[in-house]
C-alpha cells in the first residue's frame, strides 16, 4: 500500500550552510504519503530525537539518536536546558500565531525554528513516556491512552496507572507496580550520574503521579497551580544554581481546551495566547547564563466534520465475536484511540474483519495491516517488535481528515470531544521545535 523509503544522505545534506528551518521543512515534507498522512521523521527531525539532543547539549555525547549535526553544531553546548513541553502546540498552531506573538517573533530573530514530526501514535502518552525514558515510541511501546497490556492480560491506561475500565491507580490496588507495566528510563539515570540537577514541573493533578514517580524522585516532581508559576520556578532554579540542570515544564491547558471547544475555537486561541504571553514574560528575565530554552509539542489537533465520528462497534455490530479475549474472557476492544484505532482480531477472523472494515470505512479511513503500517514507516525505522504488535494489535484504522473512528461504550469509551489527535494527518503529526539561547 504505502512504502517507507528513508531519506538518503540526509545528514550530509544538512551540513550545508543553509537555512535550518527550510531544510527541516523539506525533510518533513518528504515524509508525506497516502491521503494526507505524514510518517514520523525518526531518522532526523522527530520528537524521539529530543532526549539525545538534550544529553548531547548538556554532556557532549549521547548514545541515542540526536538532531542532525547542522543543528547541534549551530546551537552548541549549554549548562542548563529548560524544556517547555506544550501539549498539542502543533505546527499549524505555531504558524497561526507566528507573526502576532512577541515570543515567537523573538525566536525568529534570535533562535532556531525547526519543523519536526510527532511519533506514531501522535498521543501524549507516547511522548511523555519518551520525554521521561529517552526511548522512542517504537522502543517503549506505550501506544495510546488505552492499550492492551499482554503482561497483565487487560487493557490499561498507563498515565493513570489504571485498568481502562476502572479508576486511576487501580493497577496499584490490584498489586501491580509501575515497573510491571512501564519501560525503564535510560536518559534520567545518565543525567543523574553526570551530576545534572533535575526538575519536572507540571499541573498538580499529575505531578507527582504513579506514572512519573516511576522515573524521577518525588522531590524533583513539582506540581504547579498555573503554568506561569512553573516557568518562573524554572528560571529561579537556573539563576541560583552553579550545577548543570535539566528542567521540563509540561503545559496541558491548550490540549484540554482544544479537546473541549475545538482546534479553531476562540477559547482555544485564547489558551494559546496565554501560554505565549507567559513565555514572553519569561524572556523579560533573560540573560540566564549558559541556558537553552526549548519549546516543542507532542502533536497537533484536527477537528471532525459534523457527523464525522464513526462508532466501530455499530459499523460492524458483531465485531466482538471476532476479537481476542482478555484474561477475564472479555473482548479486547481496541488499542489506541479514535484517531488511531487498532484492533486485536482472532487470527481466523482477521481477513474477514479487514475486508468488512475496508468496505464500510471507505472514504473515511485507511485500514492497514501491521506489515502495511511497518512499510509506511509508522512503526519505527526497523523491523517492528512482536511485543509492540502484541500491544498495538494487527489491524490499524487511520481516519482521514475530518473523521474519527471510536469504540462506543459509555462511560469509559465514548465520542464527545470537538477535536482530536493520535493519527497520522499532517495537522496531528507536524510540530515546531524552537531553540532559543537565553544567555
Amino acid at each position: 500500500m504505502f512504502e517507507y523509503t528513508p531519506t538518503q544522505d540526509t545528514d550530509a545534506q544538512l551540513r550545508l550552510p543553509t537555512n535550518l528551518e527550510r531544510l527541516s521543512a523539506a525533510a518533513v515534507d518528504a515524509c508525506k504519503f497516502g491521503p494526507g498522512f505524514v510518517r514520523p521523521a525518526y531518522e532526523h527531525f522527530c520528537f524521539s530525537r529530543l532526549p539525545g539532543f538534550f544529553e548531547h547539549t548538556l554532556l557532549g555525547s549521547t548514545e541515542r539518536g540526536n538532531l542532525p549535526q547542522a543543528v547541534t553544531s549551530t546551537v552548541g553546548r549549554f549548562d542548563h536546558i529548560i524544556f517547555v513541553f506544550v501539549d498539542a502546540f502543533g505546527w499549524q498552531t505555531f504558524e497561526r500565531f507566528r507573526d502576532s506573538a512577541a515570543f515567537l517573533r523573538e525566536v525568529d530573530r534570535n533562535g532556531v525554528v525547526l519543523k519536526t514530526t510527532s511519533q506514531f501514535p501522535s498521543t501524549t502518552a507516547a511522548h511523555v513516556t519518551t520525554a521521561f525514558t529517552g526511548l522512542a515510541a517504537y522502543e517503549h511501546e506505550i501506544c495510546g491512552f488505552d492499550y492492551f497490556e499482554p503482561g497483565i492480560g487487560r487493557m490499561i491506561r498507563p498515565l493513570r496507572f489504571a485498568f481502562s475500565d476502572e479508576s486511576p491507580d487501580s493497577l496499584g490496588t490490584a498489586g501491580y507496580t509501575p515497573a510491571d507495566v512501564l519501560p525503564q528510563s535510560l536518559m534520567i539515570p545518565r543525567l543523574v550520574n553526570n551530576d545534572v540537577m533535575l526538575r519536572f514541573f507540571g499541573p498538580k493533578a499529575f505531578f507527582p503521579s504513579s506514572f512519573n514517580s516511576c522515573y524521577a524522585p518525588n522531590e524533583t516532581l513539582k506540581g504547579f497551580d498555573s503554568f506561569s508559576h512553573g516557568i518562573e520556578q524554572a528560571r529561579f532554579i537556573v539563576g541560583g544554581n552553579p550545577q548543570k540542570s535539566y528542567q521540563s515544564v509540561y503545559i496541558e491547558t491548550y490540549d484540554s481546551t482544544c479537546h473541549k471547544w475545538g482546534f479553531e475555537a476562540d477559547q482555544s486561541d485564547q489558551a494559546a495566547r496565554d501560554i505565549l504571553r507567559a513565555l514572553e514574560r519569561f524572556l523579560q528575565w533573560s540573560g540566564l547564563p549558559r541556558t537553552l530554552l526549548v519549546v516543542s509539542a507532542d502533536h497537533g489537533h484536527i477537528s471532525d466534520i459534523q457527523g464525522g465520528g464513526i462508532p466501530i462497534n455499530k459499523v460492524v455490530p458483531d465485531i466482538t465475536t471476532m476479537l481476542k479475549r482478555d484474561v477475564r474472557g472479555s473482548p479486547i476492544r481496541f488499542s489506541g484511540g479514535l484517531r488511531h484505532l487498532c484492533l486485536h482480531p482472532r487470527p481466523e477472523c482477521e481477513q474477514h474483519l479487514l475486508g468488512l472494515l475496508r468496505e464500510r470505512l471507505a472514504g473515511a479511513a485507511t485500514v492497514m495491516t501491521v506489515p502495511e503500517l511497518e512499510h509506511a514507516g509508522l512503526l519505527g525505522p526497523g523491523k517492528v517488535k512482536e511485543s509492540f504488535v502484541s500491544r498495538l494489535g494487527t489491524i490499524g484504522i487511520l481516519p482521514h481528515a475530518g473523521y474519527s473512528v471510536y469504540w462506543d461504550e459509555a462511560p469509559r469509551f465514548a465520542y464527545g470531544d470537538r477535536s482530536h489527535h493520535g493519527g497520522a494527518s499532517a495537522q496531528e503529526m507536524e510540530t515546531p521545535l524552537l531553540l532559543l539561547p537565553l544567555g
